[in-house]
């Protein structure tokens, strides 16, 4: 059984996260929306006292909103908890957004009827709901398994934001050399062990120059580890397709 993250490793990850988006990483914001999605629906819908749906109620686009702008405005040097704080200013916008519009929310929101049966609609929102959460846990897990890795070579995410190639096409090569090395199970052992690149065989199996290897040696570790241990939503997340890498375009280290 694999060991789960420490809380630690969580709280880390999330600091990173929230400091890359306040420094303008659109990608960054991206993910932390997409991640506390379910969360942010969930302080909406107590607020509301009612279940809210994406595609319907205003109220959401208030919640996301606030939760941009708690991003924006969390400070981190203080000692405090993020989801504490995201919660208080959506409560507050939402508030605020009830006495600009004179309505009051005062029916509570119910999974069943006195009877026991589903309300129209709610069994299928129960389900969405317990789906979106696995999902926002697995992308979690997903990413602290990565930043795990990314440590045992000494690499950051803060590295990656500063060492990612500028250039589609220097971006496209790098990403084949990852994948050529994360097929290859001998050069995957090596570096795995050694916590090296391998230059030498590199250069002889894809045909790029030392130079080209140094430079770009953290990126291609990078995607080397997304693409050999199959961590599918960083995949999708930054866009370079299984086996189509001269398509794709990079996100999560630009």
């Amino acid at each position: 059984m694999n060991k789960q993250p420490s809380s630690d490793a969580c709280s880390l990850l999330l600091a990173a996260l929230l400091h890359k988006a306040q420094q303008g990483d659109e990608s960054a914001r991206e993910l932390l929306i997409t991640s506390f999605k379910p969360f942010i629906g969930k302080i909406a819908s107590e607020q509301c006292s009612r279940y809210l749906d994406w595609r319907n109620d205003d109220e959401l686009s208030i919640a996301l909103l606030a939760f941009n702008q708690a991003i924006d405005k969390f400070d981190l040097n203080k000692n405090t908890s993020f989801t504490s704080y995201a919660a208080m200013v959506i409560r507050h916008r939402l508030i605020d957004y009830f006495r600009q519009e004179e309505k009051h929310r005062h029916l509570l929101f119910s999974q069943v009827t006195e009877t026991g049966d589903y309300l129209p609609g709610e069994k299928e929102a129960a389900e969405k709901n317990y789906q979106a959460k696995a999902l926002q846990e697995s992308r979690l897990e997903e990413l602290m398994t990565f930043i795990k890795l990314l440590e045992e070579y000494g690499i950051s995410l803060e590295d990656l934001t500063k060492v990612s190639p500028k250039h589609l096409d220097t971006k496209q090569n790098l990403a084949g050399i990852a994948r050529a090395l994360s097929q290859n199970g001998m050069l995957l052992q090596k570096m795995s062990s050694t916590k090296q690149l391998p230059i030498k065989e590199l250069m002889q199996l894809t045909g790029a120059s030392r130079k080209v290897l140094e430079t770009g040696r953290r990126y291609i570790i990078a995607l080397a580890i997304i693409f050999s241990f199959n961590l599918y939503h960083l995949q999708a997340f930054i866009h370079i397709p299984a086996n189509q890498e001269k398509e794709g375009t990079q996100r999560w280290f630009s």
